[in-house]
């Protein structure tokens, strides 16, 4: 857990440094600092710090209401270095275990929040990862798990009333072979509304109106990737600004991979990473 603390208090000032960089472009400069600040949200919450989560979800309001975020990124990085735990010797070669580590608390947390009962199993945690491309994976799938916990779980009673179990499962696998490595995430879930998904894109522009009736489920999978896409009707601490699965493409993109989507309605959804399996330089602590 120390090694994920100073990670994240790592990567913390890494964002808040391109945060601040991308906010002093202007322009769309803003989106993207915005998109930085909600990653690190998620990041903050899996590793349950809550007053860090709360600062960047108060600095993604306030940005969103063109207010000056100076004194709140300050503050985020202060929080973050206060988290950090000490770290000795040289580190071993990440495996997956990293990536899996704090996702099964904060499925449970936040579908205790939602009022839902929501538990992660995983797969394959020995998987070698390339030390370049955890921080990257980590985002992703925190991305991933919010959304399946806020979108892709039915409340209590729909999973009754569809006569499923009351615990919904999410499942995360990791996996190396062939020279790729594959992550997979999958939820029992309600799938993808494939009409409501592009009843949204078109509201947004994303979709022309007279597109509409000869788009399908391939379409709906690969809308829900597009920046800026989201179906909630709020802004909530855990969703609402479109900033959720677009990540997951972004960091497919960096380190040279893919994502496939699957889904079925009723039944669930799953993603799954495709990834060059690159070994990366072993890392020692600073």
């Amino acid at each position: 857990m120390d090694d994920l603390l100073a990670d994240f208090a790592t990567e913390a000032q890494e964002a808040l440094a391109e945060t601040r960089a991308a906010l002093a472009r202007g322009g769309d400069g803003r989106i993207a600092a915005a998109r930085r600040l909600h990653g690190l949200k998620g990041a903050a919450a899996c590793l349950r710090l809550a007053a860090c989560e709360a600062a960047a979800h108060e600095a993604e309001t306030s940005l969103a209401q063109g207010h000056d975020i100076t004194s709140l990124l300050d503050r985020i990085g202060r929080l973050a270095e206060e988290s950090a735990g000490p770290v000795s010797g040289p580190r071993p070669d990440p495996t997956a275990a990293v990536l899996f580590a704090g996702l099964d608390g904060m499925a449970r947390d936040l579908g205790r929040g939602l009022g839902k009962r929501i538990e992660l199993m995983t797969w394959g945690a020995d998987t070698p990862i390339a030390p370049e491309a955890v921080a990257g994976l980590r985002r992703a799938l925190i991305a991933l798990v919010r959304n399946a916990c806020d979108h892709g779980i039915e409340t209590a009673a729909e999973r009754a009333a569809c006569g499923k179990p009351a615990v919904a499962v999410l499942r995360l696998s990791a996996n190396r072979a062939a020279g790729e490595t594959t992550i997979e995430f999958s939820d029992d879930g309600r799938g993808l509304d494939t009409e409501a998904v592009l009843r949204q894109g078109a509201l947004m522009g994303l979709v022309s109106a007279d597109a509409g009736p000869g788009l399908g489920a391939l379409d709906a999978q690969r809308l829900v990737f597009e920046a800026g896409f989201s179906t909630a009707f709020a802004v909530t601490p855990l969703s609402g600004r479109g900033m959720g699965l677009d990540l997951v493409r972004e960091v497919a993109d960096t380190l040279g991979g893919r994502i496939e989507t699957a889904s079925v309605p009723g039944r669930g959804a799953s993603f799954t990473l495709r990834l060059p399996a690159v070994r990366g330089r072993r890392r020692s602590a600073a």
